[in-house]
Formats: structure tokens, sequence, C-alpha cells
């Protein structure tokens, strides 16, 4: 049986603007991307009831609640056309026969739009049942009220109609009493080609992230700059972006990074060059907007765990590179640290000489980090081998 509202449009709407970071940082978009984020959430609760009770309603609370839940999926449709500057063009496709029947009456040349009837509906069912005066198709000066809406009513078979529903209307112009009724498919019909506008605002946060794409392959990083100067445009590249930098910047804080014993020399300088091996990959990479290598080729280099480690080498890594920072509270340092003296002298004494008091917390977490690539490159050897 065909679902009433595909949860699939909410979804892919949700998923254009979550894969990429521009509609979350960029200062042109990132208004929109709450309201989207509040949008999809609300449509998924909305949905979710909706096709649950999709059968013509048995009573008068089915029948306010399912146009409740309607109403919220048609403004938040409504709200993200509009961020996105998108023209919803409002037709005369679905009530308008409703109109020009009994009880409305309505002359042709007056009838409402869709949406325009929705919202009469709408306002005189639960919005504003005791006033509703603000339709153009009114009588001048008229007033319209309702006591209840109509579902289940045996009264509605009656006119031929077997899924009927409505809303009993009193009026300030007529004396009798009118029963507006309608199949509840045409509403449904109605609400579920609004609903599908959702993939105009999905196809056109696709084309806004494929334009900025298109803008950003045009820059090329500058292949002539020396390693640092490269490495520097990646990062800025990066931020540019909006996409993670932080490896980037670590990898150049170690490039730079000063060395102060000389017996660290051949493993920092081994690393170093593992570093400057990658930088035509992170160009390519970078260039090609192919994120997803550019932190492979990052991993590799930076957070390297060879396989066999001593017990509490895992632990030991966290406390350094987590609490080994100026913005740490000095208990914590302290206590990294001390995780710094004993990971040297259990794993990283190997590859290289750690003097925890006397070194930066970066020169520190550099040789840990070496200690760590040269051990795994022996390892990967050795298991070749």
């Amino acid at each position: 049986m065909e679902v009433f509202l595909n949860p699939d449009v909410y979804r892919e709407f949700r998923n254009a603007f979550n894969e990429t970071p521009l509609f979350m940082y960029n200062e042109e978009y990132k208004t929109c991307f709450n309201l989207f984020c509040a949008v999809t959430d609300r449509l998924e609760s909305c949905i979710e009831y909706l096709n649950g009770h999709a059968e013509t309603p048995k009573t008068e609370e089915d029948f306010l609640l399912f146009v409740m839940f309607s109403c919220m999926v048609l403004d938040a449709v409504k709200h993200v056309l509009k961020q996105l500057d998108i023209e919803k063009i409002d037709k005369i496709d679905y009530f308008q026969n409703i109109c020009l029947s009994k009880p409305l009456n309505i002359e042709k040349h007056k009838c409402p739009t869709d949406d325009k009837f929705f919202e009469y509906l709408r306002s005189i069912m639960f919005a504003h049942p005791f006033e509703t005066n603000r339709p153009k198709f009114f009588m001048k000066h008229e007033i319209q009220y309702s006591p209840w809406v109509i579902a289940n009513n045996p009264a509605t078979k009656f006119r031929g109609i077997k899924d009927g529903v409505g809303v009993r209307i009193y009026s300030n112009k007529f004396d009798e009493i009118k029963d507006l009724i309608f199949s509840f498919d045409v509403l449904k019909k109605y609400i579920k080609s609004q609903y599908l506008l959702l993939n105009l605002a999905t196809e056109k946060v696709k084309e806004i992230v494929s334009l900025k794409e298109i803008e950003w392959k045009k820059h090329k990083i500058n292949r002539s700059l020396d390693y640092l100067d490269i490495l520097k445009e990646i990062k800025d590249i990066l931020k540019l972006r909006h996409e993670e930098y932080y490896d980037v910047e670590t990898v150049i804080r170690y490039m730079g990074c000063k060395n102060t014993l000389k017996e660290n020399l051949t493993s920092v300088e081994r690393f170093k060059q593992g570093i400057i091996e990658i930088i035509p990959d992170l160009c390519d990479a970078i260039d090609s907007l192919n994120y997803e290598m550019a932190t492979e080729k990052l991993d590799y280099i930076l957070h390297q765990r060879p396989w066999e480690m001593h017990s509490m080498a895992n632990y030991q890594l966290e406390k350094i590179y987590c609490d080994l920072n100026e913005t740490q509270i000095v208990s914590k340092r302290e206590w990294a640290l001390e995780e710094v003296e004993l990971f040297s002298k259990e794993f990283a004494k190997k590859w290289v000489t750690i003097i925890p008091q006397e070194m930066s917390f970066d020169e520190i977490k550099l040789l840990v980090t070496v200690s760590c690539y040269l051990e795994k490159i022996e390892q990967e050897k050795e298991k070749r081998t």
C-alpha cells in the first residue's frame, strides 16, 4: 500500500544540507541551518503521525489532529521555500469544485486558490472557530462561526461522498446551517502536493553547494611554494571551505618545531620526510575537494597506533594528547607529564629521547607521534617479511 507522505522527501532534504559544512558555518547560509534542522525534526514526527492516521477520520478528534499535523508540515515547507527564495506558485487545482458547489457557491472569478482555501478551512475548523472574516469570497462584513467539525457522519454518504469530512458553518449573513462536506482524499492530495514542494528546496541546496564547489575547484594550490607554505595554504583553504583543518595545523606545528636533542634528529627527520612525501597527495585531494583522501593521508602520519604496545599505552596517549596544553588545569598537565615519562620509558625510548620537564608541549607531542609512526612502519615491514 502506498504511503501517504514519503519520509524520504524530508530525509533527502536533511541529507542535502547536512552533507556539507556550508550551511552550518558560511555567513551567507548559516542563518538557514537552525531553521532547516528544526523543520526536518518537526517533519519527522509529523510525517510519522500522518502516515499512521491517513485513513478517513472516524472522530472529530482524529480529523482535528490530522489537520493540525498537516498544518505544521505545510508551514514548515513554506518557511523553507521562503528562506531559500523559492517562489511558490499558488494554484487552483484541488478545492475549486468544493468552492463552486453547495454550500459555498462561490462565483468562479472569486474562487480562492488552494492555499487560501486551506487557510480558510484551518481557520474555521480550529484556528479561529468563533470569528472568521478574512476570506475575500465572503459577503461584505460577513463573519462565520463553527460549532464543530464533521467526521464519520452518515449524512456525508447521502451526498455521495463515502470518505466525506467537513465542518459546520454558521454566519451572521444567513440563517440556515450549512455543512461544508468534501472528500478526505482531496484534502490529502493537496497536503501531499505541498509536502512534495520540499523537493525544490533539496534541489536548491544541492545547487548552492554545487556552485560553491565549482568556485572552490578554480583555486589550485601553488605547488611551487616551499613545503611549509604549501601546508599553510592548505590550512587556509580548508578553513575557507569550513572543513576540519586541525590535523594540518598540527603538521605545520610539528614541521616548525625546534629539536632540542641531537639524538632525536634522525627519527624526527624521517617523520618529517613522511609528511613531505604526502604533500602532493594532499594538494591533489584539496584541489579535487576529496577531503576523505586528505584525512586518510594525515591520519597515516599523525595517528599511527602500532599493533603491539604495552598495556597502558592507549591511556597514556590519551592523557598526553588531550591534557598536555597551556589551557588545561595545572593538575591535569602535571599528570600528563607523568604519563609522558612512563610512555617514554616503556615505549618511545626505542626511537626518541623525551625529557618532559625540559621540552615544550609541542616537542613532546611530536616525539610521541614520531615514536608511534616509526614503530608502526617497522611492524608493517616485519609483517610483510
